[in-house]
């Protein structure tokens, strides 16, 4: 069941936006999200952007969006133009009786943002649990199609009258028959989703056994999350890619801090202006991760002429997906090689490229630092003997951070980092280790 053909469209894009009141976005201009509604389009294989127009509106709750006199003018451009072979109306979602307005007078496909930023996830979802969770997260948006369609349809035709030969009950309208096909299989979805989260849930406990600390990188769509994640643990096979939504997959990947402690980096779906939160929140099971994480690194690429409405729209993101208020945020400033001096005056954030490596020692030493106050880690040095039993049981359960020579040549002095529950086990494996000093 798919929303948009393979085949693409020579699209005309319909950037409204609303002129003054309340609903006027302060946070960015009229400009910037036409910019990005064609960088939605250019993400599309084989779409392209044949017209672009900005059009000032009242209010999106309208019939048609527009005005009278704009809809008439809309239509003749459109309706003149063969080169148009569908319509994009940048906002959220336009409810099912608007775009079919927009169809009948336009007579082409109309298409609003959670359609397209839908099927870019369909084109860039690579596993098994992303695709469920994109086919998850359509159901909504062809239900809300349908309902439109059988409202605005006076002669709603039983099943066996229409051309499409769909089975049903005597009398149950086409409608009314696809309808209860996506309940049918939003419930088949949902119990594979469910049992994909068990497995997860099963490797989040292991990984929590083994108190790795966990670090989510979140940010708007395109900010450089990838690239970062690449810089700090060298991983050549992360390829990062200079498109909107390059990472739908949620990945987790390992990094050493200099106390020599293994940190989980988790790389996350990137957020979008202007779309419902539930086509994020359908990644619901992959964004535990981040959700659970022991610190938030919010990147923001600070190069972007619309930064301002993109750090806006990820806070505002986090909030509807719940995430815990109290949890670490660290604020970062990516890009700054696209940046001037000057220009980053104005910005009081940690500053880095992930590109080039500037401030990655700062910033990762920000990260050991909140990590280890919140995981509640503390420094022991330890007199054991060397190759000892002790000496094993440390190097397996706790952080060895370095070795130091002590007078007696059978033994080391270990400095090493331990959790509270770690310290506990340590004490009643060993009750008479040496602790030398507590730092």
């Amino acid at each position: 069941m798919h929303l948009l053909p393979d085949a693409g469209h020579q699209v005309a894009i319909l950037q409204p936006f609303v002129k003054w009141g309340p609903k006027k976005n302060l946070l960015t201009t009229p400009d910037l999200m036409l910019e990005e509604a064609k960088a939605l389009v250019d993400s599309l294989p084989n779409w392209k952007c044949v017209d672009a127009i900005k059009v000032p509106v009242e209010s999106l709750e309208k019939k048609t969006i527009f005005g009278s006199g704009q809809f008439e003018s809309l239509q003749k451009n459109i309706v003149a133009n063969p080169n148009i072979s569908a319509v994009f109306v940048s906002t959220n979602v336009l409810r099912g009786i608007q775009r079919r307005e927009l169809m009948m007078t336009f007579g082409v496909p109309v298409f609003d943002r959670y359609s397209v930023v839908l099927q870019i996830f369909k084109d860039r979802a690579r596993t098994r649990e992303a695709k469920l969770q994109v086919a998850f997260a359509e159901i909504p948006y062809l239900r809300s199609s349908l309902v439109g369609l059988q409202k605005g349809t006076k002669n709603n035709l039983p099943v066996e009258n229409t051309s499409r030969g769909s089975k049903g009950g005597s009398g149950e309208s086409f409608c009314d028959s696809q309808l209860h096909l996506l309940d049918r299989r939003e419930i088949k979805i949902k119990k594979e989703l469910e049992k994909l989260a068990k497995k997860r849930t099963l490797l989040k406990c292991e990984r929590k056994k083994r108190e790795f600390p966990v670090v989510a990188i979140v940010g708007y769509t395109n900010c450089g999350k990838t690239t970062l994640i690449k810089s700090l643990t060298g991983d050549s096979k992360i390829t990062p890619r200079d498109a909107l939504f390059a990472t739908l997959d949620v990945t987790v990947h390992g990094m050493k801090l200099p106390c020599n402690l293994t940190v989980l980096l988790v790389d996350t779906v990137g957020f979008i202006s202007n779309i419902p939160v539930n086509l994020i929140a359908a990644f619901n099971s992959t964004l535990r991760d981040a959700i659970d994480a022991d610190v938030l690194v919010h990147l923001q690429d600070i190069s972007h002429p619309d930064v301002e409405n993109q750090v806006a729209t990820v806070k505002d993101t986090l909030e509807q997906l719940n995430i815990d208020s109290t949890k670490t945020v660290i604020q970062v400033a990516n890009k700054i090689d696209k940046m001037s001096s000057e220009e980053l005056d104005d910005y009081s954030d940690l500053h880095i490229s992930a590109k080039d490596g500037t401030g990655l020692e700062e910033f990762v030493d920000l990260i050991q630092t909140k990590v280890l106050e919140i995981t509640n880690r503390r420094y022991l040095r330890l007199m054991v003997l060397s190759g000892g039993t002790e000496y094993s049981w440390l190097h397996k359960e706790a952080t060895v951070v370095k070795y130091s020579n002590t007078k007696d040549p059978q033994y080391l002095a270990l400095d090493v980092l331990v959790t509270p529950s770690t310290f506990g086990k340590l004490r009643f494996n060993f009750p008479d280790i040496r602790v030398l000093n507590k730092q």
